[in-house]
């Protein structure tokens, strides 16, 4: 069986003496290889290291021999009451681990029922005592001396008690991401070749392994069970089955979206801001040099003007996937909840990479909270996202896109290089981006048009958002429907124009004016600002 990346990441820090501790995370509910779940490939692998006993542990089973001598007992046989209560388990297991003999490896699987983090700062008596015994056997000469290793596996960090992980911890915690394509279309050969069934296959290989980005051996595995009971193996299939699979997994988190089709051309005006992304994100990303690609995106102004479309348009002219990340809803009442979720999450943007990360009104769901808010979870999980943010492994592969209608309501943290550090202001359109809008929506009607004279209605729509344009149509539509029109002029538009408000007020004219002293590069300023900024901050 050959050897998984973490798993030769493992034996080598061991082999060469660097740590004997480990604590495995992220997708550990998966295949490793078809067919063989986490605990069974690490006792497979490590029996091919000629350890002398493999000893898997865990709450609800106490601690079982799967390899060479006993853990207790006479030598050559196996202790009558092997398998026993919990406290008994645990403490000769502590005990066998102190003594430098052998070469033993120990498993402990749910470690958050052993040593978990504390809740509200506290712990019972015994959970107490299970936390200083192990970390004093951890830091004990023996094992230190020892070939002996310890192997932790649980699905987050956020899980364990954080004095395993903090400076002063030996344990060195390894991560099974979730499989890149290549191993996804393994996984599609096996189900292929074992498979018994027929299947009317509308997608390639290649394809179906390219679609079910984000998702595990089990997820693939699930969807080739559906597409043999259905018959057929399809894209929408896929598609649907996999939001429900994310959706189970992650809640209302993680919304992906198809950008199949979109492209910076389906996005009116705006021109020299598509410009910028074609050149400094798009190309790039196509041809592979992610270099200078920006880690964030902070798209600003009012609402309507087309943030959140632009960014779908984005990544599908990039050709990567999207999501959105909800991460207003990722707390939890319960401590260490929400870095559980937040570190799925991150572990789910690493599996669909190369993927747009769209997050909505940023300057409320990123705060950074802490000891005057009482809320020390928003403290933490504002750390983690700044650490995973600047990672420079994640440039190009996972782009980040926030959207704000009051960018300087965002910690200055989230601003600075190399983070949200692409400032770029959305404006409403100007007179002939207007006219623009209003044929891009019309041609999408279906509905015949002999509208004479755009001009006009873009010049009685002046402060108009792209949204409120595209009320109008729908408006128009509608009138068109209900009034038994065959086709939509210049009076049916008009009419529609009279019964559509528009939100313009000094709020909006307050986010316009905050969006321009936030931008910090002016290729991103159409060119009819970028002289009264420039005067603006020349007189400062």
């Amino acid at each position: 069986m050959d050897e998984s990346r973490w798993f030769k990441t493992l034996k080598e820090k061991y082999e060469a003496g660097i740590a004997n501790t480990f604590l495995i995370t992220g997708n550990i509910g998966d295949y490793v290889v078809p067919g063989v779940l986490i605990v069974d490939y690490l006792i497979q692998q490590l029996q091919e290291m000629n350890v002398d006993r493999i000893v898997t542990f865990n709450f609800s089973e106490g601690s079982i021999l799967h390899a060479g001598k006993p853990l207790h007992g006479e030598e050559g046989e196996p202790s009558p009451s092997y398998v026993q209560t919990v406290n008994g388990d645990w403490a000769n297991m502590l005990n066998e681990m102190k003594r430098p003999i052998g070469k033993s490896v120990y498993i402990i699987e749910y470690p958050e029922f052993l040593i978990p983090k504390s809740t509200q700062g506290y712990l019972d008596h015994e959970t107490k005592k299970r936390l200083i015994d192990l970390h004093k056997m951890m830091n004990h000469r023996g094992f230190l001396d020892s070939d002996h290793m310890l192997i932790f596996v649980t699905q987050a960090q956020a899980d364990v008690h954080e004095m395993f992980l903090n400076a002063n911890s030996r344990t060195v915690p390894i991560l099974i991401e979730f499989p890149n394509v290549e191993e996804r279309l393994d996984m599609i050969r096996y189900l292929r070749d074992s498979s018994r069934k027929s299947i009317a296959w509308e997608l390639s290989e290649t394809q179906f392994a390219k679609l079910t980005a984000g998702l595990s051996r089990v997820h693939v595995e699930d969807l080739y069970l559906l597409a043999e009971d259905k018959g057929i193996l399809a894209k929408a299939m896929v598609m649907q089955r996999k939001e429900e699979l994310i959706r189970k997994e992650f809640g209302e988190v993680i919304e992906i979206f198809d950008t199949e089709g979109y492209s910076l051309d389906d996005f009116t005006g705006q021109d020299h801001i598509k410009e910028y992304h074609r050149e400094a994100v798009i190309q790039p990303i196509l041809e592979g040099d992610t270099s200078f690609v920006p880690k964030g995106l902070l798209y600003m102004g009012p609402p309507g003007t087309g943030k959140t479309f632009f960014a779908r348009c984005l990544a599908g002219e990039a050709n990567i996937n999207f999501v959105e990340f909800k991460m207003s809803k990722i707390l939890n009442k319960y401590v260490g909840e929400a870095e559980r979720n937040l570190e799925k999450a991150f572990n789910c943007f690493k599996s669909l990479a190369p993927v747009g990360v769209f997050i909505d009104e940023i300057d409320q769901a990123l705060q950074r909270g802490g000891d005057h808010d009482g809320n020390p979870v928003n403290k933490n999980m504002f750390g983690m996202f700044l650490a995973f943010l600047s990672d420079p492994s994640n440039r190009g592969r996972i782009l980040w896109v926030g959207a704000t209608n009051y960018p300087n309501k965002l910690d200055e943290a989230l601003k600075r290089a190399g983070r949200f550090d692409k400032k770029i202001p959305f404006f409403a359109p100007t007179d002939q981006e207007r006219v623009q809008v209003f044929k891009y929506h019309f041609g999408k009607t279906g509905i015949p048009c002999t509208i004479q004279n755009y001009e006009v209605l873009a010049k009685k729509t002046e402060g108009y958002t792209q949204a409120e344009i595209e009320n109008i149509v729908v408006k128009t539509v509608e009138l068109a429907k209900r009034k038994k029109y065959e086709n939509i002029d210049d009076v049916l538009v008009e009419l529609a124009m009279d019964y559509i408000i528009s939100a313009q007020n000094h709020r909006i004219q307050e986010m316009t004016e905050i969006a321009l002293e936030e931008c910090n590069d002016l290729e991103f300023l159409p060119m009819k600002h970028r002289e009264k900024v420039k005067e603006k901050r020349r007189n400062l």
